[in-house]
C-alpha cells in the first residue's frame, strides 16, 4: 500500500499487438496497415508491431510497407515470417507536396495552364524548369521568365510523380523468399512521437470524507501516420534507448517499485507494469486521444495539512505548510 497526495503521479504503460491485411503498392487510398498493436512506453519510445499477409514469389522479392511510422528508427526495423529472409531495406520519407514536385522537376518539362481573366479561355505551353530556389525560373522556347505569385491565374501541370516522393512515408524491403505463395509475416519497429500521460481529476466531500476520482489517459500521436484499429498498451517505466547507464539515483533508473508500494496482481514484463487499453483504438496523426481508465466514486480521503522539512533542514523564518487531500492507491482504499 503506498499514501499519496493530490497531484499524484502515475506511470502507465500501453502495448500493442500485431496487424493482418495485404500489402498495397500503391501508396494513396485506405491504409495499409493490417493487424496492428502498438506498446507505448513512458519516454514517448514505442513498439509497433504490423502484421500482414504477404504475397511472394519464390526467389528475391522487392515488399512495400506504406503507414509506417515517418519518424520510424529503420535500424530498429524485423520483417519475420516462415522462410523469408531480409535483404536490403529502405526508407522513403520524401513526401508529397507541391513544393517538392517542383523541386523534383528542375530540368524537365512541365505544361502551363494560363487563364484569360477577361475571356475565361485557357492556354498551355511548355516550360523547362531551370531553378526552384526561393522562386520558380523557367524556360519557355527562347525566353527565360520567373513563375511569379501575382493573383494572376496560372498552374502548373506535371506529367508524372517522380517515383521517389511518397504521399505517405514508406518502408522497402528486398526479401528472400523460399516458395511462392501467401506468407503470414510481422513487421516490427521502434518509434518515438508516440507517448501517454495520465492525469487525474477528484472531487472532495468534506462532509463524508470522501471523494470521487475520474482518471484519463492521454495518448498523443505526432508520428506522421495513423494508427487504425490498434492494440494498444501502455508501459510503466522508461527503458534504456541504448545510451550509458544513468546514475543509482538518476529518475527512472531501475524497477518502479519502491518501499511501502504495494504489488499488484496486473500483468508484468521484468520490473515494468502493463497496463492493456480494454478496446481497441484508433491513434489517428497529429491528434490527443484520452481514454477513460479510473472511475471511482466515493473512496475515503481526508484534508490535512503537510510540512516536509529537508535532510537537516533548519530556518529562522516561519514556514508555510500545504493543504492537501490524503487517500490511499490500494485495494482496501478504494482505488
Amino acid at each position: 500500500m503506498i499514501a499519496a497526495r493530490l497531484p499524484v503521479p502515475l506511470l502507465l504503460a500501453l502495448m500493442s499487438a500485431s496487424a493482418h491485411a495485404q500489402v498495397a503498392s500503391d501508396p494513396v487510398g485506405a491504409s495499409a496497415q493490417g493487424d496492428i498493436a502498438v506498446t507505448i512506453y513512458n519516454g514517448g519510445q514505442s513498439l509497433v508491431q504490423d502484421e500482414r499477409r504477404l504475397p511472394v514469389t519464390q526467389g528475391r522479392n522487392r515488399i512495400e510497407f506504406p503507414d509506417v511510422s515517418a519518424r520510424i528508427r529503420p535500424e530498429t526495423v524485423n520483417l519475420s515470417g516462415p522462410g523469408l529472409s531480409i535483404v536490403e531495406q529502405n526508407f522513403d520519407f520524401d513526401l508529397l507536396s507541391p513544393d517538392k514536385l517542383m523541386d523534383k522537376a528542375v530540368g524537365q518539362e512541365v505544361t502551363l495552364v494560363r487563364t484569360n481573366v477577361a475571356t475565361g479561355a485557357e492556354t498551355r505551353e511548355r516550360a523547362k524548369v531551370l531553378a526552384a530556389n526561393g522562386g520558380i525560373v523557367l524556360q519557355i522556347g527562347s525566353r527565360i521568365e520567373v513563375l511569379r505569385d501575382d493573383g494572376l491565374p496560372v498552374r502548373v501541370v506535371f506529367d508524372r510523380v517522380p517515383p521517389n516522393l511518397r504521399a505517405r512515408p514508406t518502408l522497402s524491403v528486398t526479401v528472400e523468399a523460399d516458395r511462392a505463395g501467401t506468407v503470414p509475416a510481422r513487421l516490427s519497429y521502434l518509434t518515438p512521437n508516440l507517448g501517454w500521460t495520465a492525469d487525474y481529476v477528484a472531487m472532495f466531500d468534506a462532509a463524508k470524507q470522501a471523494m470521487d476520482m475520474q482518471g484519463w489517459v492521454t495518448l498523443t500521436n505526432n508520428t506522421g501516420t495513423t494508427f487504425t484499429n490498434a492494440r494498444t498498451l501502455l508501459v510503466a517505466g522508461d527503458p534504456a534507448n541504448g545510451g550509458g547507464r544513468q546514475g543509482r539515483f538518476a529518475p527512472g533508473a531501475g524497477a518502479i517499485d519502491a518501499a511501502g508500494t504495494e504489488s499488484g496482481t496486473r500483468e508484468r514484463l521484468g520490473d515494468y507494469y502493463l497496463y492493456p487499453l480494454a478496446a481497441r483504438t484508433t491513434i489517428a496523426d497529429a491528434q490527443q486521444k484520452q481514454v477513460s481508465f479510473l472511475d471511482v466514486q466515493g473512496t475515503p480521503a481526508r484534508a490535512t495539512y503537510e510540512y516536509v522539512n529537508g535532510w537537516l533542514g533548519s530556518s529562522a523564518e516561519p514556514m508555510s505548510a500545504s493543504s492537501v487531500l490524503k487517500f490511499s492507491t490500494s485495494r482496501q482504499g478504494g482505488l
